[in-house]
């Protein structure tokens, strides 16, 4: 029965910290809540994506950074493989680096704008375009701090202090165009809207499957306590525990090499290696009992003491016994609370069992001789 209230109480904890959480990102999502509204743009969490101007593109609210007191920076990114990879910055936010810059021909664009990690030779020839420098001086214009060509696509970050005083949805808009001039021709292969749309769903729905298994690995748990209450709550526990550890493993390496992004990753991991232990624990508890097949044990034993446990409006009773087993002196039998009252050391314990499918006893009656 101790088991049951350490699970209890860690499914409590556990459904405090998932509201905690709920709460917080509910509010730190309400102003790109506003934002998808207004542009009628898909959100997922702190992300949501859209399609302007011939792209497809992804909001993201990135918290990394941010002080107590300021919100998050916004990173507008369009999706696709870079051919040419750098990083951009306004010149005035590092005075005092002395690390050579890639220079494009441009004197007036250089002294604004540094360019660093990439290849000299292709940035040149790449911001040799006027359109493309102007693009650049645009997005710095409406605030950017910095703009990067990668792997994963082209991404402009604003700060909070940009994107939310402005207060007009289409400062979004006018950013995705500029942004789609320096796309063209530095990435290739941008995903359909179709495909990012199922990306969203399908990481929300990996975040759902953790929750759920925890919901219904507690309810069977607590269903299986009151029906087939085993004899040793630990060695269940036990069995379940490792149970879910089993098959969290699998589960875990199937969201390591799913795209998603970093802190849904880090989310769902969390709420996995919580969820499966406690489903491995109410899975084996339904199965030791409902699908015990096994034949019935009436036995005798001598009652040398009683328990009981209190949980908030609940509390569960029990006596010990001289255990009939010989790997264990006694054993804890869960009974009514009539039997409780009754219950003296000395007296007869009157108690059938079953084996239990997975071989731990379980009680299926008992009564005072």
């Amino acid at each position: 029965m101790y088991w049951m209230a350490v699970l209890l109480l860690a499914g409590s904890v556990a459904a405090i910290g998932i509201a905690i959480l709920t709460r917080r990102r509910i509010a730190r999502r309400a102003r790109l809540r506003g934002i998808c509204k207004a542009l009628d743009l898909e959100m997922s969490g702190d992300c949501a994506s859209g399609f302007h101007d011939g792209f497809d593109y992804e909001l993201r609210q990135d918290w990394s950074g941010a002080a107590r007191d300021s919100g998050p920076s916004l990173r507008i990114t369009i999706p696709g493989a870079a051919v040419l990879e750098f990083v951009m910055i306004a010149a005035g936010q590092r005075p005092d680096d002395t690390k050579e810059m890639i220079g494009t021909g441009d004197v007036d664009f250089d002294r604004a704008v540094r360019i660093e990690d990439g290849d000299s030779e292709k940035v040149s020839e790449f911001f040799g375009n006027s359109t493309r420098r102007r693009a650049v001086r645009k997005l710095f214009e409406l605030g950017a701090d910095s703009i990067r060509a990668s792997g994963t696509g082209l991404e402009v970050r604003l700060p909070h202090g940009e994107w939310t005083n402005d207060g007009n949805p289409g400062f979004i808009s006018t950013a995705v165009s500029y942004l789609g001039d320096l796309a063209r021709g530095c990435t290739e292969a941008l995903p359909s809207r179709v495909a990012t749309s199922h990306h969203r769903g399908s990481g929300r729905a990996k975040i759902l499957v953790p929750i759920a298994l925890a919901m219904s690995g507690a309810a069977a748990f607590v269903w299986s306590a009151l029906h087939f209450p085993p004899i040793e709550v630990e060695e269940l526990a036990l069995l379940g525990i490792t149970s879910g550890v089993v098959l969290l493993a699998p589960w875990l390496i199937l969201v390591g090499r799913a795209r998603f992004f970093r802190r849904e990753t880090i989310r769902v991991t969390l709420l996995s290696s919580l969820a499966f232990p406690i489903a491995g624990v109410g899975m084996c508890s339904l199965m030791n009992g409902y699908s015990d097949t096994g034949t019935l044990a009436v036995r005798t034993a001598t009652i040398t003491g009683k328990s009981r446990l209190c949980l908030v409006r609940c509390t569960a009773h029990a006596v010990q016994v001289r255990s009939w087993r010989e790997d264990a002196p006694q054993a804890r039998i869960p009974v009514t609370r009539q039997i409780y009252d009754r219950a003296q050391p000395g007296r007869m314990l009157l108690v059938v069992s079953k084996p239990g499918r997975l071989g731990i006893e379980w009680v299926l009656e008992s009564k005072l001789k």
